[in-house]
């Protein structure tokens, strides 16, 4: 079993300079509201995913991220999901979960020591469960 029943590791909500982030355990992965670490600075996933820099990350994480069995194209890789509901009134609300590493980028462009403290935290996750096992393989 992955999860420890006793611990409740499938929600976080650390707090930032007063700011509280979403981290979450997804099936065998961890992923982070974007729009949480965004409202830090002011900023939105959107931007930061529309950096060619960022693109770029993307594409050459994504070559070298699955286990070479895998032959799923580029487009199903997983970096980050977007959530889209309404709101009452009708507005268009969307929540853009990343994965950890890109998470940590985005937080890392923000500002170098979020990054860094974004990094140590989600880092504490892994050690405290031990590893993510991901179809039998161990990802530390």
């Amino acid at each position: 079993m992955l999860f420890n029943s006793t611990i409740s590791l499938r929600q976080r909500f650390p707090q930032y300079r007063g700011y509280k982030l979403e981290i979450r355990f997804k099936e065998t992965m961890i992923i982070v509201n974007a729009n949480t670490i965004g409202r830090v600075f002011n900023s939105s996933p959107e931007t930061f995913l529309k950096q060619p820099e960022v693109l770029k990350y993307m594409y050459d994480y994504g070559k070298y991220r699955l286990h070479p069995q895998h032959t799923r194209d580029l487009k199903d890789r997983y970096h980050y999901s977007v959530s889209r509901n309404y709101s009452q009134n009708g507005d268009l609300r969307e929540t853009y979960y990343f994965e950890k590493n890109l998470a940590v980028r985005y937080a890392t462009w923000l500002n170098l020591d979020f990054g860094v403290w974004l990094f140590h935290y989600i880092d504490d996750i892994i050690s405290e469960i031990g590893y993510i096992k991901w179809e039998n393989k161990l990802y530390y």
